[in-house]
């Protein structure tokens, strides 16, 4: 038998399954001319580009965006402290059933994505180099992300199921003393990677890593 639950935080207009259906709840609704009763429905779910069921909620005039399956472990499942992700046991994205959920966190999350089938290829297939790289300190998730064609997110779970300590951009920064306005106007009066790296004492790559990051911020 399907049972139903009220969605959190927004209690009073929807409700989640078990199943992983979800519905609106009469309710009452003023036009200006007079109240009347508006009877829920269930609702059409659609599916995200990643691959996850979504659904549209509309609330005082504002649309929410919400995944299933993280509706149905907030309604059903009590959460760990700690957890905030939740993982699909089988690694399929659209069961999303009570009994496929569990709550995790980012290391869990990658070591069942990794299990599963579900991070990149090429986090085993270049598994060896990634970890070689990053421990050497001087390139980012994003600049190694990019390198072997896997996503940031991926990457940095794998590295922290590793064990490994994930450092920002601005650790680098930091840790080289490099000075981000020097190196900035550097890049925009055309200096080289390998200019900039003799000018800072620091390794080609680990001044390609900050290049890549300034573009993706459109400061280049």
């Amino acid at each position: 038998m399907e049972r139903w639950r009220n969605v959190k935080g927004l209690e009073a207009y929807y409700q989640i399954s078990d199943k992983g259906n979800i519905r609106s709840k009469d309710r009452k609704v003023n036009r200006g001319y007079g109240e009347y009763l508006k009877r829920g429905k269930e609702l059409k779910k659609t599916l995200s580009p990643h691959g996850y069921h979504v659904v549209v909620l509309k609330v005082n005039g504002k649309t929410i965006n919400k995944r299933i399956h993280r509706l149905v472990a907030e309604a059903f499942l009590e959460k760990p402290e700690g957890k905030e992700l939740v993982n699909h046991k089988d690694g399929v994205k659209t069961n999303n059933k009570l009994e496929n959920l569990e709550w995790c966190d980012h290391a869990e999350n990658m070591k069942h994505a990794i299990e599963t089938g579900l991070a990149h290829s090429n986090l085993k297939k270049f598994e060896k180099e990634i970890l070689e790289e990053y421990k050497k300190g001087n390139v980012s998730v994003d600049f190694l992300s990019k390198k072997y064609k896997t996503s940031p997110k991926n990457l940095k779970l794998f590295l922290i199921e590793k064990g490994i300590d994930v450092k920002s951009v601005a650790d680098w920064i930091r840790k080289y003393n490099i000075d981000k306005k020097v190196l900035l106007d550097g890049f925009k009066k055309g200096k080289t990677n390998k200019e900039l790296a003799e000018f800072f004492n620091v390794r080609k790559d680990l001044i390609a890593t900050y290049k890549y990051q300034f573009k993706k911020s459109n400061l280049l």
